[in-house]
């Protein structure tokens, strides 16, 4: 058989897949003829196949060594240096190639790929950009350069690369996905929950196909984007087939903790409260629970430690369970935030709070805040509501004569995932200063405070809170007023809980705990709701506010 013959019978077994056989002739076929840089090339390919990264890159060295003008050979080089993790080596190769094959829109594909495993992500996107230019159908470039956008966070540039790549495999289950994801964190719900559908179409055609002996992880990937789906419903207000999703979801991947996480939330919105609380529970598999786990037993002459875990204003909420936790036993002691202790302090059944760390001393059970509505089984109509919970000693500055103080919040902590859809403007709220009678105080801390400067209201709107260094001197302040307005924050929990009028401003698809087309709380007494009419609508919303607080002066007058 000559060389030539061998050379052929070599690559035939490639295709194959018989890599060891033809590995060996193709090792063979190199020292019959070592100057022959086909054979070094597919030999390596061979190798690298395999799993044999470094042999493979000694016959990509030399084959490039006797065809250095082969773009090919310098980015095979690169193959194998990547495969081994020597990125920045794999960098000179892709360059090397690409000075050799410009308007080849793989290679700057490639270059791109390498450059983001270094961290230059800025370069990458360069080099992106060029392959789609160089090959303006090339599906990998665009889904990598939206991939890479979405990563630095910006959603909404990469929705056209997507959408770009979607055109070019349209029935490809991931890049939908890709889609429906960057299009759901840009605010385009119904657009993301048209994706969200067709790559749910096609991971289901994936599981018909392979006759139920699906990959674990395309299951996974599958339920994943049922649960995404079952979030872009609840961004709708539509809980109850949100609901039915994330059951779909579980039965293809029953331990998908996100979506028994988000279900959580959805029957915790529709009322349906122990149910809810027990899927909660699910989120100890994203984080360590504190243990020995309190689960309600009586605890005589030992200790309770309440942890806070979830945001400012559930901490707040949560604190009314402490009188009850009392009744069960001995020591009673909360964990939470410096800002949170005084006031924590100051709630009936607390004997101690400890800020920071718990040191040497160990309790002897612990639970998170957010865990005791389940350890004491709440529904609806069981919320404990010892209105007010906390004892604070109110500050009543003089008031001038014939006017209501009416404190306002109206942004949230900007860093909150849903921040951008409960926050508003104070611009928004302009038509509420029109009305007579009415001392307003603004509650607002953060960065949003310079919103009074910014709409020119310094003339009516007093900072209320500029002294205070705790949520206890806030309760003092929220304690003189005859009513608080604002979104939903932390200062709207500690009114509430107060046993202050108070009146919240909710988006359109709400955070769980004010449930849906009801004006009150079970939580809250004293709370009125108002809901904005769709989503995004504070005009309608403020509008409804205007003649509330109308009404509401006209009556108490």
């Amino acid at each position: 058989m000559t060389w030539e013959d061998q050379f052929q019978n070599a690559h035939a077994l490639h295709l194959e897949g018989r890599m060891a056989e033809a590995s060996a002739i193709y090792a063979f076929l190199v020292q019959q003829r070592s100057d022959a840089a086909p054979a070094w090339s597919l030999g390596g390919v061979v190798r690298l196949q395999a799993g044999d990264a470094e042999g493979a890159l000694a016959y990509f060295v030399k084959a490039a060594e006797l065809e250095p003008d082969q773009w090919l050979h310098a980015a095979n080089r690169a193959q194998a240096c990547g495969a081994l993790g020597r990125n920045e080596e794999a960098l000179l190769c892709w360059q090397a190639a690409i000075r050799l094959e410009s308007y080849l829109g793989e290679l700057h594909n490639e270059l791109a790929l390498c450059l983001r495993r270094l961290g230059r992500t800025s370069e990458a996107m360069d080099s992106f950009r060029t392959a789609v230019i160089v090959s303006p159908n090339l599906f990998e470039a665009w889904n990598n350069g939206g991939a890479l956008l979405e990563h630095e966070g910006k959603r909404a540039e990469s929705v056209p690369w997507y959408e770009r790549a979607a055109q070019l495999k349209p029935d490809c289950a991931d890049v939908r996905y890709n889609l429906a994801s960057a299009l759901l964190a840009s605010g385009s719900v119904d657009a993301a929950l048209q994706h969200y559908r067709k790559a749910g179409v096609f991971y289901q055609q994936e599981r018909l196909a392979a006759g139920g002996m699906v990959d674990p992880a395309r299951a996974s990937k599958h339920a994943d984007c049922l649960s995404n789906t079952g979030v872009a419903l609840m961004q709708k207000n539509q809980f109850t087939l949100a609901l039915a999703v994330f059951d779909k979801a579980l039965q293809i991947s029953p331990a998908f903790q996100m979506a028994r996480y988000n279900r959580a939330f959805s029957l915790l919105t529709l009322g349906r409260l122990k149910e809810g609380w027990d899927d909660f529970e699910c989120r100890w598999h994203f984080a360590r629970r504190e243990e020995p786990y309190w689960d309600g037993r009586p605890f005589s002459g030992q200790s309770l430690l309440i942890h806070h875990e979830q945001g400012i204003g559930d901490t707040i909420q949560m604190l009314r369970y402490a009188t009850l936790c009392k009744e069960r036993g001995g020591e009673v002691v909360v964990l939470c935030p410096v800002h949170l202790r005084r006031l924590a302090e100051s709630a009936p059944g607390v004997d101690r709070v400890i800020v920071g760390e718990v040191g040497e001393w160990k309790p002897d059970w612990q639970v998170p805040a957010a865990s005791l509505p389940r350890v004491f089984s709440t529904d609806l109509e069981e919320v404990p509501s010892p209105i007010p919970y906390f004892r604070v000693q109110p500050v009543t500055p003089t008031r001038i004569e014939g006017t209501r103080r009416i404190g306002l919040v109206w942004a949230g902590n900007p860093e909150h995932g849903n921040d951008a859809r409960r926050s508003m403007k104070l611009s928004l709220l302009k038509p509420l200063f029109e009305l007579p009678g009415i001392e307003w105080i603004s509650l607002q801390k953060g960065a949003a405070i310079a919103q009074v400067h910014e709409s020119d209201l310094e003339w009516c709107l007093a900072d209320g809170v500029k002294e205070c260094r705790d949520f206890y001197g806030t309760a003092q302040v929220v304690s003189g007023l005859d009513l608080v307005i604002g979104v939903d924050t932390s200062v709207i929990h500690l009114s509430g809980a107060l046993g202050v009028p108070t009146w919240v401003l909710l988006p359109y698809s709400p955070d769980w705990r004010w449930m849906l087309d009801r004006e009150d709380s079970p939580w809250y007494p004293t709370m009125r709701l108002f809901r904005q009419p769709s989503a995004g609508d504070w005009d309608a919303l403020v509008s409804e506010l205007v003649k509330a607080l109308s009404v509401r002066l006209v009556s108490s007058a």
